[in-house]
This record gives C-alpha cells, sequence and structure tokens, in this order.
C-alpha cells in the first residue's frame, strides 16, 4: 500500500467520522421515535 500525503488521511478521517456520526445519530432517531411514537 502506497504512502497517502497526510491530507488525504485527515480527508478520509473526516468522511469516516462524518458517516458514523451520521450513522449513530440515525440510529437515535429510530430508538426514540419507537420508545415515544
Amino acid at each position: 500500500m502506497r504512502r497517502m500525503p497526510k491530507g488525504d488521511r485527515v480527508l478520509i478521517l473526516t468522511f469516516a467520522l462524518g458517516l458514523i456520526s451520521a450513522g449513530l445519530m440515525g440510529a437515535a432517531d429510530r430508538i426514540k421515535s419507537r420508545f415515544i411514537g
């Protein structure tokens, strides 16, 4: 695997964190709607 420049690594990390947080928020919304609604 070739070495990536630091900027690319930061972009990938930010993208992954965004995906994870979006998934967590979606799951929390589903759980809340299940308990409340």
